[in-house]
């Protein structure tokens, strides 16, 4: 309960909110400024999108996929988590049918920080509406 909401940052009430993101293995030394994994919960589908920064560090040393870049990853109750991106600095992810193909939205990491305590990953959470195309009578 405490550490379910230190750890989760719920995203999408917020257009281009930005999320400042630290590894898991300096969730100690955090603040509340801070979050350790951002969750988009999916309305139209099955599950959510957890979005987190994976630095090689600690006991996360060994880490082979998405090494020090915010990795961007489907997950469901009793379902195997599916990694959809790694995202270094600059990078974006962009997801044109998210909520059943309504909105669009875009993940894009605007500056890594991996000289401060802790390090940071500042990304910004996008979702702008699309709107349905007419066609010509």
């Amino acid at each position: 309960t405490y550490l379910a909401r230190r750890w989760t940052s719920y995203v999408g009430e917020n257009n281009g909110r930005i999320t400042n993101l630290v590894p898991i293995t300096q969730y100690k030394v955090s603040s509340r400024y801070h979050t350790v994994i951002a969750k988009i919960p999916l309305i139209q589908m099955q599950g959510a999108l957890y979005i987190y920064y994976n630095k090689a560090d600690g006991f996360n040393d060994g880490a082979e996929t998405s090494k020090n870049e915010v990795a961007v990853s489907w997950g469901s109750y009793l379902q195997q988590s599916v990694l959809l991106g790694s995202l270094a600095q600059g990078e974006k992810f962009s997801w044109s049918s998210f909520n059943g193909g309504l909105e669009t939205l875009e993940i894009k990491v605007l500056s890594m920080v991996s000289a401060g305590i802790p390090d940071t990953a500042s990304v910004s959470f996008t979702v702008k509406y699309q709107y349905p195309t007419n066609p010509a009578p």
